[in-house]
């Protein structure tokens, strides 16, 4: 028998024992009898809601009081609260054995996570501290280089959105035990931006043409490894892949030698390895410092020529990119306000040489070029 049916047999036996013995006590004497028409004061103003305290309620003229109760009616309205008092016992017991085998029901995320069936659900809900969701508007200047040949210079404007996910929180960092089951691969991130500005071209042979539209488009995905080396400072070293589409909006448009542009897609596919420093501060504030490689897998440049030369394919084999930014967000009751200013860069080496004959012949290729994005981000997270 366990220790919970134990407690709930004796509190059962206490009940009935305390009450028979009351009922039969209530007649003996001329003070029982008191006793009694006290207690039915104390009912008459229970029944009656009235805001009477029990040591007033007792004292009060007797024709407002209910006659006195006999002792078998006594008996019998102790019995019926005995009756009452077996069901929620009854009702403790069952909740008991249902904590003991783990299926009781609690509010919001943590009985999702019990239940282990809303998968969605964990990975979303706001409410849990693992998870995070940022969004916000950046700025940012824009300067593309080709040496000796072109360059353009511009400024954007877009969007962009980031969700990151914890597993678990690990605990303090120790060489020892690092990648135990205390502290293993716990942080998945995926984001996506979305940025549109106008550039001006300028070129020593070719002329120049101001307000060109361009398109930047870039997703990532990340998985890191939280270090805390103590209660305000984390160390989280992390890897992913990631691809950055750009296209380049001349087609159409003449310079001012009356040269042809034409439009042209940039596809980069690299392989994101950094360093993220995370500092809790006074006061609700933070810093998150990021540094960042960008280990370059391949890219391939997309030329569409007009005038009947047909496009030009080039692939790029060798570049790399780089990448900081210091964010510094504040925190409130429901959500978290941030700024972080950044700075991207990324150099390709040139492409391999691409032939197209479909109409008439024609070779080229992409030269070597660096570009340049430094600006601000402003944004919410919860």
């Amino acid at each position: 028998m366990r220790a919970y049916q134990i407690l709930i047999l004796f509190l059962a036996v206490m009940l009935i024992t305390t009450s028979l013995f009351a009922g039969d006590y209530y007649s003996k004497s001329d003070r029982d009898q008191l006793i009694n028409k006290e207690l039915d004061c104390v009912q008459f103003y229970t029944e009656e809601k009235r805001p009477a305290l029990w040591n007033k309620a007792c004292h009060i003229a007797g024709d407002e009081m209910q006659p006195p109760r006999s002792v078998h009616d006594r008996l019998a309205r102790n019995m019926a609260r005995i009756d009452e008092d077996m069901e929620g016992l009854q009702e403790t017991a069952t909740a008991v054995r249902e904590m003991d085998r783990g299926d009781t029901e609690q509010p919001g995320f943590l009985n999702e996570k019990k239940k282990g069936v809303d998968l969605w659900g964990r990975l979303l809900h706001r409410d849990n501290p693992l998870n995070t969701i940022e969004f916000g508007l950046e700025l940012f200047g824009y300067d593309y280089r080709e040496p000796h040949l072109m360059r353009q210079d511009g400024y954007f404007s877009g969007v962009f959105a980031a969700y990151t996910h914890r597993t678990n929180v690990n605990k303090k960092f120790d060489w020892q035990e690092a990648f135990s089951q205390d502290s293993k691969i716990n942080m998945f991130r995926l984001d996506a931006r979305f940025s549109y500005g106008e550039v001006d071209y300028e070129s020593d042979g070719s002329g120049a043409d101001n307000g060109i539209p361009n398109y930047i488009f870039e997703t990532r995905g990340v998985a890191g490894y939280d270090m805390p080396i103590n209660d305000s400072f984390r160390l989280t070293p992390y890897v992913g892949l990631g691809y950055r589409f750009l296209l380049d909006n001349s087609g159409g448009r003449r310079t001012t030698v009356g040269h042809y542009g034409y439009d042209r897609e940039s596809n980069y596919y690299y392989m994101p390895i950094g360093l993220e420093f995370h500092k809790e501060h006074q006061n609700s504030w933070s810093t998150d410092f990021v540094l960042e490689y960008d280990l370059f897998l391949h890219g391939k440049q997309v030329s569409r020529l007009e005038l009947g030369y047909g496009n030009l394919e080039n692939d790029q084999q060798v570049g790399l990119g780089l990448r900081s930014s210091i964010k510094f967000m504040k925190s409130a009751e429901r959500v978290d306000y941030f700024f972080e200013p950044f700075v991207r860069f990324w150099h390709i080496d040139d492409s391999d040489v691409s032939i197209n004959c479909d109409q008439i012949c024609i070779a080229g290729y992409e030269p070597d070029n660096s570009q340049y994005e430094y600006g601000l981000k402003a944004g919410l997270s919860y």
